[in-house]
């Protein structure tokens, strides 16, 4: 009751399919940067569209790892860094 819904859609047009490709990794970040966006909208803490600061680069590095742990068990996390 009460609780709000958020329907993500994503498009991975051009996003290479295929092993070593580093396609998963682009994607966590993508997903990752997008959806700090979203938490700071709705939190009412707009973050500036642009080159995020480097606190915000910490946080989408840190959750794009933890979705590259979830699609390849135990990433190198260099994929999502560069």
């Amino acid at each position: 009751e009460g609780g709000a819904t958020i329907n993500v859609f994503v498009r991975s047009k051009d996003l290479p399919v295929g092993a070593g490709l580093g396609s998963s990794a682009a994607f966590s970040v993508a997903a990752s940067a997008g959806l700090l966006q979203l938490r700071s909208r709705v939190a009412g803490d707009l973050i500036e569209l642009g080159k995020p600061s480097t606190k915000n680069l910490d946080i989408i590095n840190a959750w794009a790892f933890a979705a590259e742990g979830v699609i390849h068990g135990n990433p190198s996390g260099l994929d999502n860094t560069v």
